[in-house]
């Protein structure tokens, strides 16, 4: 084995264990440095294109554009900056993934690596609540974050389990479990926010699936069914639904008056903005309204109205832009290729994390979004893996038989009994 190929090697079996303890451990973080240092190793031995799909490309560089034009005006550049590079950090997992999964195999194995470590959270965020916990965090700092990982993982194994696959029976019937696991650990968690954008994700997935698979909708819907009556047997639990809409709650209220200093801020900053991480200095010192019972909040909870705050109308549009083409990109990808699951993971896993981000600031959580960025590398992976030089305006109307042609694939299948 030559050094290319054994650093080729050592990079993906250091995103894998990353993979395997993102929801675990803190010390997942420097699983991801020593990739990066053995990704720079192997760059300056033998450089490597990192092959992006150009429109991604041009709308990640839009928008860090927009995050440096706000950093130069910013109430404090340098916090303003350090924050941009933060941001560039978290999506390290994506560079990684493009560039160092090359084979199918691959992406199953670092695909079931986040199935475990989901796992081993969600059974300590069950026994958590067992025990008393009004809102289990896991092995979290705090319970948005173990919101922020499974409102991403479970609509990924849902369309794992739910999509045709050559999945082994016994590999089902152990995402299954999981899947279970993680709805109870969703419930046990207690974040509204999170519960809300699953059931909408699941619902969008049970209608554009409808066509497709008859069995789908009809069981999403057993699902809430049967989850509305967990909650309904739990006294906590039915408070907690029913304080969703409830204006007079006092998380409600202040997030109501937060928003409301967010937009003073937007008014005084519309272009630019406060620069990236500013916001916590500007709204305690001057923005914070006198009703407000929480006077250390540091962020808006929400993901549009702070880039709004932080980055002005400019940083907003490269927000929207980078991750409306997401969107569009994904459900393309899906639409030509549905063999591509992780194309419909990303884009029910974008869906889902965007809803979330419209009561907390998740954008900001960098093992939540660390993890995004991976899934997202784990699209474009796939494919470059099948690449698909298709035009996808001639395929509305999905013609099975017309889209092998135009790929040159057929019965491209994600859990193969001999894979490569």
């Amino acid at each position: 084995m030559n050094t290319i190929t054994f650093i080729d090697k050592a990079v993906f079996y250091l995103l894998t264990c990353y993979a395997a303890v993102f929801s675990i451990s803190s010390d997942a973080s420097t699983i991801l440095k020593l990739a990066i240092i053995a990704a720079g190793i192997r760059c300056i031995k033998k450089p490597i294109r990192l092959d992006l799909d150009r429109g991604l490309a041009t709308t990640i560089i839009f928008f860090f554009c927009t995050l440096l034009v706000s950093s130069i005006t910013a109430y404090e550049p340098l916090t303003s900056f350090k924050q941009v590079g933060e941001y560039l950090y978290y999506m390290v997992p994506l560079f990684l993934a493009v560039l160092f999964v090359k084979k199918r195999k691959q992406l199953i194995v670092l695909l079931l690596a986040l199935v475990v470590s989901t796992c081993v959270s969600d059974s300590y965020a069950i026994w958590q609540g067992l025990q008393g916990q009004q809102r289990a965090a896991a092995f979290t700092a705090h319970p948005m974050l173990l919101a922020g990982y499974l409102v991403q993982m479970l609509p990924l194994i849902l369309i794992v389990l739910a999509e045709k696959t050559e999945l082994r029976k016994g590999m089902r019937m152990g995402l299954l479990v999981v899947f279970l696991l993680s709805l109870a650990a969703l419930i046990y968690n207690g974040t509204r926010g999170a519960w809300v954008a699953v059931a909408i994700t699941f619902s969008v997935y049970g209608m554009i699936t409808v066509k497709r698979n008859k069995y789908i909708l009809p069981s999403i819907i057993i699902l809430f069914i049967m989850t509305g009556i967990v909650l309904g047997m739990n006294p906590a639990f039915q408070n907690r639904v029913q304080s969703i809409t409830d204006l007079n709650n006092q998380s409600n209220k202040e997030r109501i008056l937060l928003w409301k200093s967010s937009w003073n801020i937007i008014k005084d900053h519309p272009l630019t903005g406060v620069g990236s991480n500013n916001f916590r200095i500007l709204y305690q010192e001057k923005y914070i309204l006198p009703e407000a019972k929480e006077p250390h909040l540091t962020h808006a909870h929400n993901n549009f109205i702070h880039i709004a705050a932080e980055a002005g109308i400019l940083g907003l549009t490269g927000f929207v832009c980078l991750f409306g083409y997401i969107l569009k990109f994904s459900w393309r990808q899906w639409r030509a290729c549905p063999e591509n699951i992780f194309a419909l993971g990303c884009f029910l896993v974008t869906i889902s994390l965007l809803l979330q981000g419209l009561t907390e600031f998740n954008f900001f959580h960098s093992r939540v979004m660390r993890l995004y960025w991976l899934i997202v590398g784990f699209m474009l992976a796939y494919y470059k893996i099948y690449p698909m030089p298709c035009k996808f305006e001639e395929i509305n109307g999905y013609d099975k038989i017309r889209i092998s042609e135009l790929t040159g694939a057929r019965n491209i299948n994600i859990f193969p009994n001999n894979s490569k």
